[in-house]
């Protein structure tokens, strides 16, 4: 959507409620004047950006997304999927940095989609592991999924 309800030449489908307060001066209103510096250097003339499940989970709602993205929330729940059928690469890797786990830990199959490791004898500590996917397409596209293993 964008302002004069017109985006790319064609006519918004959106209704007209929905419009008004995306259109400029809402924008400038609820948005740009009188609301701090932050809000005056908004950079867009129109306030749909696309972007809202991606800081959903940044309010602290109860539904505990924060904590474990899987859990689903406001902005639904992401998933990783392989859409454009690159072939995919699996890097598994211990991040000792943010685990109080500090013994290097042996990853067996590093290089496959499930791995196994044989958990040290730390108790009450934390071990961090790191699933470093990467595709074949150009450029290459990576993510990442963190584990997180409380030892008992």
């Amino acid at each position: 959507m964008s302002v004069d309800y017109y985006f790319k030449n064609r006519l918004s489908k959106n209704s007209k409620e929905l419009q008004q307060i995306m259109d400029k001066p809402w924008l400038a209103d609820h948005i740009k004047n009188g609301h701090g510096p932050l809000c005056a250097a908004y950079p867009q003339e129109y306030t749909s950006e696309g972007d809202t499940p991606s800081f959903m989970p940044l309010i602290r709602n109860g539904l505990e997304q924060h904590t474990d993205y899987t859990l689903g929330g406001w902005g639904g729940r992401p998933e990783y999927k392989n859409g454009d059928k690159n072939s995919l690469s699996y890097q598994w890797w211990q991040y000792r940095e943010a685990g109080s786990v500090q013994t290097k830990v042996a990853i067996k199959h590093v290089d496959e989609k499930r791995t196994e490791i044989i958990v040290p004898d730390n108790p009450g500590k934390q071990l961090h592991l790191i699933l470093e996917l990467t595709d074949n397409g150009t450029p290459n596209l990576k993510s990442y999924k963190r584990v997180i293993l409380n030892v008992n």
